[in-house]
């Protein structure tokens, strides 16, 4: 019989750990590239989370922005699209999967997709609605992987579990909650670092900064896919191969 899932990140073996660690950190560095290209100059507003936009939101009820500041509609827009984009992933993959799967791969590949469409119709709103939309199937696609919640389009509840996190060793005097920080730390480390090269790239390329974000979440979507199907043919082969050797016997 096949061994059950793990419930938590801290009893994955070494290797599936790091494998789970390698594809968050890639994930955060890219949730912070984006943010960093459309707070430096597209929009001039995080589009990866929720809390700055929804005080914006009501802000300009009260102070109506000026010439060159989005209107509320875009701002509603926004808050809408990174909810279907988390609904989206709802759909597709349910609950909770403790595995990365084609499921996975199909909503990156569907994050990559709008990630495109937001470059072409950038810097209208209709292009940060396909950005902040792509941002809720990352970030929706993670926050459900394992028991404890990674969040990789946005850091305030990371820095919040680093925190949580130091505190329950110091309250304990041990170091059984020592691991989280071995998740969260990393994470905020390379959504930092991603903030700093989307600034650089905006700088740079303007909004065509947005170009390796999503031909990473494209070939990430792609691989995954492939990878899955070539696995599983694999395995379909290997079962028909074994069951056509006489020297085979089917377990009763």
């Amino acid at each position: 019989m096949k061994p059950a899932a793990p419930l938590h990140l801290k009893d994955y073996k070494v290797a599936g750990f790091l494998s789970v660690m390698v594809g968050t950190c890639i994930l955060c560095l890219n949730g912070g590239y984006i943010n960093g290209v459309c707070v430096t100059g597209i929009f001039q507003t995080g589009l990866t989370h929720m809390t700055g936009l929804t005080t914006n939101s009501a802000k300009v009820l009260i102070n109506p922005p000026h010439e060159g500041q989005l209107p509320v509609i875009a701002i509603f827009g926004f808050i809408i699209s990174f909810l279907l984009g988390s609904l989206v992933v709802g759909i597709i993959i349910g609950p909770a999967r403790l595995t990365w799967g084609p499921l996975q791969g199909f909503c990156i590949l569907i994050e990559g997709l709008a990630i495109l469409l937001g470059w072409y119709f950038s810097p209208d709103p209709l292009g940060g609605m396909f950005i902040s939309f792509s941002m809720g199937v990352q970030n929706g696609i993670t926050s459900n992987f394992s028991a404890l919640t990674i969040r990789t389009s946005h850091v305030s509840g990371t820095v919040l579990d680093i925190g949580m996190a130091i505190g329950q060793c110091l309250h304990l005097r041990n170091l059984d909650n020592f691991w989280k920080l071995k998740v969260h730390v990393p994470s905020y480390a390379f959504f930092w670092l991603g903030s700093l090269l989307g600034a650089m790239a905006f700088n740079v390329w303007g909004k065509n900064a947005l170009g390796p974000s999503y031909v990473l979440s494209i070939l990430i979507g792609i691989a995954t896919l492939i990878y899955n199907i070539a696995a599983t043919f694999y395995k379909l082969s290997f079962a028909q191969s074994a069951s056509s050797n006489p020297l085979y016997s089917a377990p009763s």
